[in-house]
Parts: C-alpha cells; sequence; structure tokens
C-alpha cells in the first residue's frame, strides 16, 4: 500500500484513541480530498438523490469557483441549460416534464422574477433566454462513503455513488482492511481509502468512469455548490436525528 497524503491530525478524538464515530473519519478524508489535484470544494452530506454522500469533493481545470449561487432545483438547472440559446415557448411547452403549466408556475415564472431567465414577445412569438452561464461549476465529482465496520453496507453505498460521481470510494479505518473488501470494492467499480488519524492510504484506487446518469450529476455539482454557502449542519458521517 502506498500513502497518498499525509492529513491534519482530527480534532474530534486523541491522538491514541481508535475511532468511536463514522463523524471522525471526516476530517482526515476531507483533508485528503483537498490535497487531490484539480479539487477546489469539498462539501459534507450532499444529497443527489441516490442516497446521501457524506463527502463529495469538485474538480475543475478552472482556477476559481463560479461567482453564482447555486440553481434551485434539478428542472430549473436544466431549463437554464437549454435557454442558453433562446428558445420558443412552444419549444419548451414540448420540453416540459409535467406540462407547460407545471414548468412555467413552478420554474419559469420564479426564474423570470429572479432576473435568471429572460422574456420576450415579438410577433405572437414568445421565447426565454438565460441571463446567467448555466455551465457545470465542476468538470468531475469525487464521492466518499465513511464506514466504521459494516463495509459491506459501505461498498454498496458508494457503488450508487456512482450514478453522479466519476469516482466514489468508501473509506474505513485502517484496521478494517481485508481481501474480502478489496474484491468486493473492485466488483463494484468503487476504490478503498484506509483511514487512521495521521493519514489516508487508497488501498484501492478508484476507476475513472462516466457518472452512470447525467442528469443527477448535473444536479449534485449544484448541491456542492450551494453546500459552499449554506454549508450542511451535520459533519460528514453524522447519524441522522
Amino acid at each position: 500500500m502506498t500513502t497518498v497524503a499525509i492529513c491534519r491530525p482530527a480534532r474530534t478524538v486523541a491522538m491514541t484513541a481508535p475511532f468511536t464515530a463514522e463523524s471522525q473519519l471526516a476530517e482526515p478524508v476531507r483533508a485528503w480530498l483537498r490535497d487531490q489535484p484539480g479539487v477546489l470544494a469539498v462539501g459534507d452530506e450532499i444529497d443527489a438523490g441516490s442516497g446521501i454522500a457524506d463527502l463529495v469533493a469538485g474538480c475543475s481545470d478552472e482556477l476559481a469557483l463560479p461567482t453564482r449561487a447555486a440553481f434551485s432545483g434539478s428542472t430549473a438547472t436544466r431549463l437554464l441549460e437549454l435557454t442558453q440559446e433562446t428558445m420558443s415557448e412552444a419549444d419548451l411547452r414540448s420540453w416540459a416534464p409535467h406540462g407547460w403549466r407545471s414548468l412555467n408556475q413552478r420554474f419559469v415564472l420564479p426564474l423570470v422574477g429572479d432576473g435568471l431567465l429572460t422574456v420576450a414577445t415579438d410577433d405572437d412569438e414568445t421565447t426565454y433566454t438565460a441571463a446567467v452561464i448555466a455551465t457545470d461549476p465542476f468538470t468531475s465529482l469525487v464521492a466518499v462513503e465513511l464506514k466504521l465496520r459494516d463495509w459491506r453496507r459501505g461498498v454498496a453505498q458508494a457503488g450508487r455513488y456512482r450514478l453522479f460521481a466519476e469516482r466514489s470510494y468508501v473509506a474505513l479505518p485502517a484496521g478494517r482492511m481485508s481481501d474480502s473488501l478489496v474484491a468486493e470494492a473492485r466488483r463494484n467499480q468503487v476504490g478503498v481509502l484506509a483511514v487512521t488519524i495521521h493519514e489516508v492510504t487508497v488501498v484501492e484506487p478508484a476507476p475513472v468512469a462516466g457518472p452512470l446518469q447525467p442528469l443527477r450529476r448535473r444536479w449534485a455539482s449544484e448541491q456542492l455548490l450551494a453546500s459552499l454557502r449554506c454549508p450542511s449542519q451535520r459533519v460528514a458521517g453524522s447519524p441522522i436525528r
């Protein structure tokens, strides 16, 4: 095994104590993610609709994050992407996932009111154009599931994150590593991280692949962007109360 990053000691545990909660794994793994090439942001408890990932890192070739706020939902995000070039109302009516009335009331009118979408009428034709650049703020995402003991469940959860992440890992205390864990992770195309309070070691690299559901991937990016302005009240790995 090769140590790939030396991380800050976790503040929440004594230096000689073992991990007693999944949330204690979060700080060293978060620090490891921040040290990875291209990582611009790391968010806790990101819900992309396929389970809540403990940690998600956003990578980009750009040097800075966009200054815009996150979009309000997956449909709003898709609508703003479609209207980067002017679209007629007729085209939007044809695209509307749940009908024009729903799209207009729930998304079009609020976006126009917020100044994110412009509307124009000419010769009895109504057209819509996005007033903001709606490109994805991240070129790839890395998801991590933290587990103290139940590695089988952790691998399964990390496998689901492949729906939206280009790479996905399960992270466990170093003493929990086993051949069975690594074999199951390989089968699910998931990487494995061994964690101590001093360092994070890549036991099994995560394969890089396109997300299985691109629309879910796009929404995960907006969720991560939103988490930078309004961080989760729960530290990654904390139990739901």
